[in-house]
């Protein structure tokens, strides 16, 4: 779905990303993890398109649609909390223009591969308006807001009045709406409390859309991912475990590699250990270490 090859962003002297590449698959539930200041809510912002980056290409399909909650976005103060969730329809209005014209170029064409083009094409705009659900747009509407958390009366409040954690929860209701094929979700709990965290919780789990998703809240991540993305020091520790089973596997990797380190450090020192075999005057008294298999 997403290709990211050789990807490299520099900020001053200093590398925030340094030849990353990986692959988001449309089945991938993703955690993004790393120190503050890593570089996590950059590599989404780059993977949204709303960042630039100095070398490197991310590919993905023109039809790919994308969701992405950032910690901190601009909102229109001017709409209420249901208009912004209506937005989310936009593309079926769209897609609704869309079929009529296609249908009627349709039943124009004069060659079978436009007709079969053309097919396709239809075919297309009818699936993604099953996906987003065209039919209903108030009942999805009312039922995403109240699971968010908002009362009827504050459904229809200006953004202007409301803090910014509320206009928050209207933007993710939104997104939420679109069924985008990639969720880019950055600290989405941030502003919720714990009823409106498990509905959200319980909403992702059946979710139709790959997710990556950067939060604080480790049961959050464990609950609703299968892989983890580590940022460390402008590369990326890549391993298709949650988040507490990835902490555990860092930890035996690193014993390992303490160990082989210890043990190439010993040979250097002419410490062979047990293994050392010291060869006949043919070999000139070379003497040869056989690997340690533990250390491996």
């Amino acid at each position: 779905m997403i290709t990211v090859q050789g990807l490299t962003l520099h900020f001053g002297q200093r590398p925030m990303f340094d030849g990353v590449s990986f692959f988001i698959g449309s089945d991938d539930r993703i955690g993004l993890v790393g120190r503050n200041g890593a570089g996590k809510s950059t590599l989404l912002k780059i993977m949204a398109g709303q960042q630039n980056f100095d070398g490197g290409n991310i590919g993905k399909p023109k039809e790919l649609t994308l969701g992405y909650l950032p910690q901190e976005m601009a909102h229109n103060l001017e709409l209420t909390p249901w208009q912004v969730a209506e937005k989310a329809f936009e593309e079926a209005i769209k897609l609704n223009a869309s079929l009529d014209r296609i249908e009627k170029e349709l039943e124009k064409a004069t060659t079978d591969e436009e007709a079969i083009e053309l097919a396709t094409m239809l075919a297309h705009a009818h699936e993604r308006l099953n996906t987003i659900g065209a039919a209903d747009h108030d009942m999805q509407i009312e039922r995403m807001l109240k699971g968010i958390g908002f009362v009827e009366k504050d459904m229809h409040r200006l953004m202007s009045e409301l803090s910014g954690g509320w206009r928050m929860r209207a933007e993710l209701a939104r997104l939420l709406l679109i069924r985008p094929d990639l969720l880019l979700l950055d600290e989405p709990t941030n502003h919720l409390d714990l009823p409106a965290i498990q509905w959200l919780e319980d909403l992702l789990r059946t979710y139709p859309s790959a997710l990556v998703l950067i939060s604080h809240d480790k049961t959050f991540l464990d609950r609703l991912t299968k892989r983890t993305l580590e940022v460390v020091g402008g590369k990326l520790i890549d391993r298709k475990v949650p988040w507490s089973q990835y902490v555990e596997l860092r930890k035996v990797e690193r014993e390992q590699q303490a160990a082989q380190a210890k043990d190439q450090q010993r040979y250097i020192k002419g410490d062979h250990g047990p293994d050392q075999q010291v060869q006949g005057e043919g070999e000139q008294g070379r003497i040869r270490a056989e690997p340690d298999h533990e250390a491996r």
